[in-house]
């Protein structure tokens, strides 16, 4: 046996010694290659930019994930996008078709012969299975060297065939040599099979481009056959001739190059994918829990409009529906999961406890934004749904009739000011695009800039008697400290039409005078005034005129607007008043307040006054 080994090993080396250089050059230089390049990316940050001077660094995640597949696990950007996953085997069968089989009988012809072209080829075709087996996009460079690989197969079978005169093909088989004589029937019925094997590649590769190629994303149905999916085609429409040209769109980064080419619109992320900073700035900015913050991350970039894919939890359309838990990834793989999680919107059902999931949608996904923009306006039964054309309809009633109702459930009814729609794709309503309000954005960053937050409630326990209740004393309160070592408690709420302020200080005695001043933040030279126990009378409502004086309102004052006693004084005043001489206070903006306080005198200038202090009027924020 070991001689026959021997013999075997033997041979094998006198066959291989001719082409020894250019295999050792075809395998060990590669290797090389790709070990140097690792060695020199593992000390430095290897970043797609658009603009660098060093073309090594260009060489960034896309080129890893061929190379390595495995590096795709930590960078989910690249997991997200369906072109970059490995290849099933079965999508080698569906675009190859009959050339798999005919593809290595090729490679073994090639390596046959080993003439240089031939191994040029051979590296060609081993390189291109691999890179396709990596990332399923690059079957188009697997498909030319399939084509010569599988012609030089069918060259190679057909061969002795066509020498059918006097020719003898000759087979070797092991140790024995078989010599027959071929003739015209035989040549005949071996084009013949030929003929129809590779004829089913040209008409399966044409059923193939023409179902699935040819009807992407874009335009998913050809109209002539009556599958009318126009809504992309309407919405980009709308954005080239309605949209002002200044307008800036903010989309997942999977319609970019849609906006931008065909609707000629501005965007911020598209499918480059170059800048995957913004990628996840937008990912967090469309899956944010509460509207205010969404605004914030969309006013970074200016975008006076959002566009949202709805697919109607229907496969096919692929909407954002589907695409939401790769926002969340990307934005936390970006930023960390102190600012987003994806355990806070994917986990375990709660109402299946013998069955651990991962991705189950949790019931924050239903606050976030975009979940908001895509169910807005949609029907919540199928009566409502009546209303709307045949198609649409369809696409409702997979998510109307599907088992997790939460769906239907978290539709709002609002969105409150921030999001105006402006469009809604009238074939099946995939496309929806909202403008942009950003007087919320405004109204929170008010108060974070001021020193008074006030909170927004009801008014109805409070009691104008000149003392604090104990419902009183729960509302937000602040210290306020006048010159001379005097200190009062403001205690304030607000509700839609009127504001409270119960001001509670010791030193204040029925023969003082205490009161407030209210001003615009621009300005403090013209402030309305309202005190207690001032110049002889009971409430004093007045303000600063033009030539700095204090003058009582020319409507005089409301007596239902204050009480005192001792140690507390209590106001209950309108945000728009009648009076016009009164300042008048929108909920959301920031104003100027601060106490005034006359010790044992009641007239003239204030003894001690507090340092000017910003007031937020209070407003829901979402």
């Amino acid at each position: 046996m070991w001689t026959r080994i021997e013999t075997y090993r033997a041979s094998t080396a006198a066959a291989l010694a001719p082409h020894m250089k250019p295999l050792l050059l075809g395998l060990i230089m590669p290797v090389l290659a790709v070990g140097a390049y690792f060695i020199y990316g593992s000390t430095a940050d290897l970043t797609i930019k658009t603009a660098n001077s060093n073309p090594v660094l260009t060489i960034g995640g896309k080129f890893l994930t061929v190379i390595n597949p495995f590096y795709r696990l930590d960078q989910r950007i690249f997991a997200s996008v369906a072109e970059h996953l490995p290849s099933p085997w079965s999508s080698f069968y569906n675009t190859l078709l009959a050339l798999i089989f005919f593809f290595p009988l090729g490679m073994y012809f090639l390596f046959k012969r080993g003439r240089d072209e031939d191994w040029l080829i051979l590296l060609y075709g081993l390189t291109s299975v691999y890179f396709a087996g990596s990332m399923i996009r690059l079957g188009l460079i697997l498909a030319p060297g399939v084509a010569v690989l599988s012609a030089v197969a069918v060259n190679g079978i057909i061969s002795p065939y066509a020498k059918v005169v006097t020719q003898k093909s000759v087979f070797e088989r092991r140790r024995f040599r078989v010599s027959t004589s071929l003739t015209s029937e035989h040549a005949l019925m071996a084009y013949g099979f030929l003929a129809i094997v590779l004829s089913t590649v040209i008409v399966g590769g044409v059923n193939y481009t023409t179902a699935q190629v040819g009807r992407p994303e874009f335009a998913a149905g050809a109209i002539s056959d009556g599958a009318r999916y126009t809504d992309w085609q309407t919405a980009m429409n709308f954005i080239r001739n309605v949209l002002p040209p200044s307008a800036t769109i903010a989309s997942w980064w999977d319609y970019g190059y849609w906006i931008n080419s065909a609707g000629g619109g501005r965007t911020i992320v598209d499918n480059s994918t170059h800048n995957r900073t913004q990628i996840a700035l937008m990912g967090y900015a469309l899956m944010a829990l509460n509207l205010t913050e969404s605004l914030r991350v969309f006013r970074m970039w200016n975008t006076t409009h959002v566009l949202v894919y709805w697919g109607h939890r229907v496969s096919k359309f692929g909407g954002d529906d589907g695409k939401w838990p790769w926002m969340v990834r990307i934005a936390e793989d970006k930023f960390g999961s102190g600012l987003i999680d994806d355990a806070t919107y994917l986990g375990d059902n709660p109402d299946t406890p013998d069955t651990v999931e991962r991705d189950y949608t949790l019931d924050a996904f239903f606050q976030s934004t975009l979940y908001k923009l895509m169910l807005y306006g949609e029907p919540k039964t199928a009566q409502e749904a009546q209303a709307l054309p045949q198609p649409r309809q369809q696409a409702d009633s997979v998510y109307l009739q599907q088992a997790d109702k939460r769906w239907v459930d978290n539709i709002p009814d609002t969105l409150h000011g921030a999001f105006k729609q402006v469009f809604v794709s009238s074939e099946y309503g995939l496309v929806k695009i909202y403008e942009i309000d950003y007087t919320m954005l405004d109204q929170a960053v008010n108060r974070s800039r001021a020193d008074w937050k006030l909170e927004k409630d009801l008014l109805q326990d409070v009691k104008l008697d000149g003392q604090i209740s104990d419902d009183e004393a729960g509302f937000t309160n602040f210290d306020v400290v006048f010159g001379g070592g005097y200190e009062a408690t403001v205690y304030s709420r607000a509700n839609d039409t009127h504001i409270y302020f119960g001001i509670k200080m010791d030193e204040f005695a029925l023969h003082d005078a205490l009161g407030i001043q209210l001003a615009p933040v621009e300005s403090i030279e013209r402030p309305d005034i309202r005190i207690v126990n001032y110049e002889g009378h009971d409430y004093y409502d007045g303000h600063v005129g033009f030539d700095g004086e204090w003058a009582p309102d020319a409507t005089g004052a409301n007596s239902t607007e204050y009480a005192y006693g001792s140690g507390v004084v209590e106001f209950v005043l309108p945000l728009n008043s009648d009076d016009p001489q009164d300042l008048s206070m929108k909920p959301g903006m920031n104003y100027q307040i601060r106490l005034l306080y006359w010790s044992n005198v009641n007239s003239g200038e204030p003894t001690f006054a507090s340092s000017w202090a910003t007031l937020w009027v209070p407003v829901e924020l979402y």
